[in-house]
Order: structure tokens, then C-alpha cells, then sequence
């Protein structure tokens, strides 16, 4: 019996994700097929079901559903101009302002995509200055924090990095506040705050988990202390970065400075 369901089963959604999106007459099937295709990594014809689906959306949960899953299968098409027309169309229509606010968030993810870090910044901030956002996406919301703090620091602009991770860290929660903090340091470092750096080093080392800013971290406490004639200790956490990442060019430049220590 069981067998018998299961194989009626797995031939109805078989029967449901071969249709078109302009034959899906419900949404429940729009969803099934929709995700049968993605899952599948048939983005085009996920992108179609979803697209066909948006204006019969009764609801703004459809609405975003379908905006949602057909910008992350653009993306994943890396048709990122297509996938910022989808973004401003869902914008334009008025939806809810938690909703608006993810939609500026992935608006800000295809412009990184699009190695356009200056024009994603905006669209990250207007996001988490949403209460509604981290209400509602607790974990979007997080993720644009993080995005932020490292785009801005891509660009170079180190004092807004600062400010921004200084603004954006109390609103994380403590476990996932490791990738801002580590772009807050680098940036301090890069400013020729030294004393500040140094001190956030010392608090964030013991912490981090992720081992790459292990080693991004080791890398700067190891210049940090050469700088105050601390040869001793930074020997050893440039040791440390280089056995953290042997091929990153953090390694090469912590081997240039040891060799020049001998």
C-alpha cells in the first residue's frame, strides 16, 4: 500500500513540474514546480514558473515568494541586469516595508555580484535601517550587516567601515558577530590606529572560529607587534598566519617580514 502512494505520489509532482508556469492554476502548484525546478538547478524554467505566477499573486507572502526564488535563480544564471529588473519591478509595486527592505538586500548581493561594491552599499543600508527587516529576516538582516561592513571596507572607505560595524555589531547576536568584527579590525589597522587595533585584536583572537580570520587577524596582530619592537610574540603569530593559509598572500608577505627579522 504504502509503495502504491508513494509512486502516485512522486507521479504527481513529476505531472506538476513538467507544466509551463501559464498552466499552474494555484499557487501550492506554482510552489511545487517552482522549487521542484530550482532544486533541479533548472533556473530558467524556475524563473519562468515564478515569473508567470507574480501577477495572479493574491497575497504579498506570494508575491515575495515569487520574487524571491526567481532573483536567486537569475543570480545563479548570473544574469544579474535581468535579476536588478525583477528587483525594481517587486519594489515599485508597494509591498510591505520588511519586504521592501529584503528586496533592497538582494538588490545589494547582485551589484557585489556585479563587482559594483559603491552601488550595493546604499541598497545594504537602507535595508538594515529597517526595524521591520531584522524582525522579520533575522538572518537576511544579519547578512546585509556583515555585507556592509565588508563592502565598505573593499572600498576603502575605513572610517565608514568602522562606523558601520560600530553601529551595525550590538544588533547582531554575540555568536555571529565574528565577520564584522574581523572587517572593523582591518580597517582600524588600515587607518594607522594601532592602539585600537591592537586592543581589538586581543578581544576578538580568543573568539574567532572561522579559521581564515585566524588568519587574517594573526597576519595583522604579527605587524601590530613589530611595530611596538615585540619581536618575540610577532614571530609566532606570523607563524601562525602562515600555517593557517600557506598560499594566501598574507603567508608570503608574514615570510618577506620574517625573513628580514633573521
Amino acid at each position: 500500500m504504502f509503495k502504491k502512494f508513494t509512486v502516485f505520489a512522486v507521479a504527481a509532482i513529476c505531472a506538476v513540474s513538467s507544466l509551463s508556469g501559464a498552466e499552474l492554476n494555484s499557487f501550492p502548484e506554482v510552489k511545487k514546480a517552482g522549487m521542484a525546478a530550482y532544486n533541479a538547478k533548472e533556473y530558467d524554467k524556475a524563473c519562468e514558473i515564478f515569473k508567470a505566477w507574480t501577477p495572479k499573486a493574491a497575497t504579498g507572502y506570494q508575491k515575495w515568494f515569487c520574487f524571491f526564488w526567481q532573483t536567486k535563480a537569475l543570480r545563479n544564471l548570473k544574469k544579474y541586469d535581468d535579476a536588478l529588473k525583477v528587483c525594481d519591478a517587486y519594489i515599485k509595486s508597494d509591498p510591505v516595508v520588511q519586504d521592501k527592505a529584503g528586496a533592497n538586500f538582494i538588490c545589494a548581493l547582485i551589484y557585489v555580484s556585479k563587482n559594483e561594491s559603491g552601488k550595493a552599499v546604499p541598497f545594504l543600508e537602507e535595508a538594515i535601517n529597517c526595524p521591520e527587516f531584522k524582525t522579520k529576516y533575522a538572518e537576511m538582516h544579519r547578512q546585509a550587516c556583515d555585507t556592509l561592513v565588508a563592502q565598505l571596507y573593499f572600498l576603502r572607505n575605513y572610517d565608514k567601515c568602522v562606523a558601520a560595524a560600530d553601529k551595525v555589531i550590538p544588533t547582531i547576536p554575540a555568536e555571529l558577530q565574528e565577520q564584522a568584527k574581523v572587517y572593523r579590525v582591518l580597517a582600524l589597522f588600515d587607518l594607522k590606529k594601532f592602539s585600537e587595533s591592537e586592543k581589538a585584536v586581543k578581544e576578538l583572537l580568543p573568539t574567532l572560529k572561522n579559521n581564515y580570520n585566524k588568519h587574517m587577524i594573526s597576519y595583522i596582530y604579527g605587524q601590530i607587534l613589530l611595530k611596538a619592537d615585540n619581536e618575540d610574540e610577532a614571530v609566532k603569530y606570523l607563524q601562525e598566519t602562515i600555517k593557517l593559509n600557506p598560499k594566501g598572500w598574507r603567508s608570503n608577505a608574514a615570510k618577506k617580514l620574517l625573513l628580514d627579522l633573521e
